[in-house]
């Protein structure tokens, strides 16, 4: 199984590449500009994973950067702790979804 995975964010698309291992075909934007690499790309693949996220991004990591300076270092400590358990949560569901669909795993947590 091949799957396709664009995205310009660069926040959970590593993530999602990482655990796809040689199943991916990654997607730039190069390519998503150019029809014919595009549909080069495609037709190996059995599925897309398209993230477009960067404005969204963008807004929420500036919005996340006030509130983070806003609050103590002890609430910093406690929003970090958790932001790596939500990502463990999110990894954990990845994984999940790989064991599931048979897509073969090239990182471990």
């Amino acid at each position: 199984m091949k799957v396709a995975v664009s995205a310009p964010d660069h926040f959970v698309a590593p993530y999602i590449i990482e655990m796809l291992g040689d199943s991916v075909v990654p997607i730039t934007k190069e390519a998503i500009e150019n029809t014919l690499v595009l549909d080069a790309l495609l037709t190996s693949c059995n599925a897309i994973i398209h993230i477009n996220s960067k404005p969204a991004d963008v807004y929420h990591r500036e919005a996340c950067e006030k509130l983070l300076d806003s609050m103590s270092k002890k609430e910093q400590e406690k929003a970090e702790k958790s932001a790596l358990s939500t990502a463990k949560y999110l990894w954990n569901f990845l994984t999940g979804m790989a064991v599931k669909h048979n897509i073969p795993m090239q990182a471990a947590a």
